[in-house]
């Protein structure tokens, strides 16, 4: 019995994929096959969503994953009632952008962005959303999607109607955990 041969071509061929399949799941690893978890859902009422008074930085949510992608994607909606302000951390390093909002009644904005974590394949990202409300006011929170993306152009949009790239491939979801 003989063992067959594969032409040249073919041998040629499948190291090209196997070139492109590290290109596609990165140098030091991660997902090569997307999943696309739906964003959490959250009451509709927005005065029962997890908030403070706090007029310093005050974690909100925290939970912590796996890095597979170099960037965290972050969609966190919150409204406040004077006004306030939310930030997200990554091993307690701000990422992406504070958003803030100004007003005299219950106001809403986004914090929304896609921006490098600064951590390597395999490590562990505890990710911490925190918030602070201006004297006398109330911040109300709630986390709409996170993320673990591969590198892309950074997205900053923190503006109240702010909207977040959506084209990018959501490869891991990070479950959020209410403190």
């Amino acid at each position: 019995m003989t063992m067959a041969t594969v032409p040249q071509d073919y041998s040629d061929r499948i190291r090209r994929l196997e070139a492109a399949v590290r290109e596609l799941s990165g140098s030091k690893g991660g997902a090569v096959v997307a999943s696309l978890p739906f964003p959490a859902l959250r009451p509709q009422d927005s005065t029962t969503w997890p908030s403070t008074t706090a007029t310093a930085w005050t974690t909100i949510y925290q939970c912590s994953g796996l890095v597979q992608l170099p960037n965290l994607q972050a969609a966190i909606t919150f409204g406040a009632t004077v006004g306030g302000s939310v930030q997200v951390l990554v091993n307690g390093v701000p990422v992406g952008t504070a958003a803030s909002v100004s007003g005299t009644a219950l106001t809403f904005g986004m914090c929304a962005f896609s921006a490098p974590m600064g951590l390597d394949y395999g490590d562990t990202a505890t990710i911490t959303v925190q918030a602070l409300a201006a004297s006398g006011g109330r911040v109300y929170v709630s986390p709409g999607a996170l993320y673990n993306v591969p590198d892309s152009p950074q997205v900053d949009d923190t503006t109240p109607d702010g909207t977040v790239d959506a084209t990018d491939p959501i490869l891991m979801a990070v479950e959020e955990t209410p403190q």
